[in-house]
């Protein structure tokens, strides 16, 4: 599952001293949350359960 999540990431930018904390949130992080369906909601966040 983690190889499909990062199929078009080249984890060579790791190394790259200007991709910094913030690119890891929205290169790798944020994605990931969203098809997570987890999203910001005003001033907290707020998880919506997928059913299985």
């Amino acid at each position: 599952m983690i190889h499909r999540m990062f199929q078009h990431f080249d984890f060579a930018q790791l190394q790259s001293p200007d991709f910094k904390e913030d690119s890891v949130r929205e290169v790798l992080i944020l994605p990931n949350l969203l098809r997570q369906s987890v999203f910001a909601a005003g001033h907290g966040y707020r998880c919506i359960a997928r059913r299985l």
